[in-house]
Parts: C-alpha cells; sequence; structure tokens
C-alpha cells in the first residue's frame, strides 16, 4: 500500500532586489558570472565560492546561462567556458548587451532543506491540517498552538511557557 505523506517544510520570507528586464543580455550577477569564467573560474563550485553562495542557486545562474547560449559545458572535464555570446555580452561596452531595465524589492522564501528560493505566493503561514511539520533547523520540537497570532513561530517571539513547550495563553 503506498500512501502520500505531505511535509510542511519551515521557510524563511526573506526580501530580494530584483532586477527586471528582457530575457536577451545577462543581468548584473550573470555578467559577473561571465566574468568569473572568463577569468578562470571554470565550475560551479568554484564560482560558488567566489560569490559566497549556495550550490543550488549557483547551479540555477550557471543553468540560465547554458540554456540561453551564454555557456558551454564540458561534460568530460565538468567545466564551462564563455561562448561567442557571452564575449558580446562582456564587451568594451559596444556590443554589451546588459538588460536590467528597474530593480524592484520582492518578498521570496527561502527553504534551508533544499537551499531554494520559491515564490512567496507558494507559502502558507500554517502547515496543512494533516501534514507533517519539519521543525525550523536548530530548533527544539515544540507543540504549535492554532489560534491566529497567538504562538506561530512567524510571529516572533512566543508566549510558550519554557518549562511545558505549551502556548502560555492557554491554547
Amino acid at each position: 500500500m503506498s500512501e502520500t505523506t505531505l511535509v510542511a517544510l519551515p521557510c524563511r520570507v526573506i526580501t530580494l532586489r530584483v532586477e527586471l528586464g528582457s530575457e536577451e543580455g545577462a543581468s548584473t550577477l550573470e555578467e559577473l558570472v561571465l566574468a568569473a569564467v572568463a577569468g578562470g573560474r571554470t565550475t560551479v563550485d568554484s564560482l560558488g565560492d567566489l560569490f559566497s553562495l549556495p550550490r543550488r542557486l549557483m547551479l540555477d545562474v550557471v543553468h540560465a546561462l547554458w540554456s540561453r547560449g551564454f555557456l558551454a559545458v564540458d561534460f568530460t572535464s565538468h567545466t564551462l567556458e564563455g561562448t561567442p555570446a557571452a564575449e558580446a555580452v562582456l564587451g568594451d561596452g559596444d556590443g554589451a548587451q546588459t538588460v536590467a531595465t528597474s530593480v524592484d524589492a520582492r518578498k521570496f522564501l527561502f527553504d534551508p532543506v533544499t537551499e531554494t528560493i520559491l515564490p512567496y505566493r507558494d507559502g502558507s503561514v500554517r502547515a496543512p491540517l494533516g501534514a507533517l511539520e519539519m521543525p525550523w533547523p536548530g530548533a527544539s520540537p515544540r507543540r504549535t498552538c492554532r489560534r491566529p497570532n497567538c504562538c506561530a513561530p512567524s510571529a516572533g517571539p512566543s508566549p510558550r511557557t519554557a518549562a511545558t513547550g505549551a502556548c502560555a495563553a492557554g491554547c
């Protein structure tokens, strides 16, 4: 018998400055990654170390560049190299194609388990009824009350009692 189990993962709400523009050309981060590849950083791990980004996020940037033809992947040596399209982006200014037309602050969810950034609209304040709730990384297991804005982890410091872990409001 196979049964589906719903697991609710705790995510952090983060605000990021998002560059908006055309699909052609490269964003500022993508342009920096292309410059780093041209400068000898030819693996995802070395790029992640350079930019202090988790491997998963660096993979997303590299995949976007690869799928749009800015990077080529050598699968035998597991290295990256720029393409002629990347050289046009990194040009002296004549052929440069940087595309950021505006910067906007937007909310996102960061999932610390998979190191993935998700759209804010995909989350919910409470775990669905019947879901297994994964605790916050590093947090001690505790009961979460069901009263709105009482002692939910996202509501800040909770009125829980230290001895029992139960809500001090009695819910």
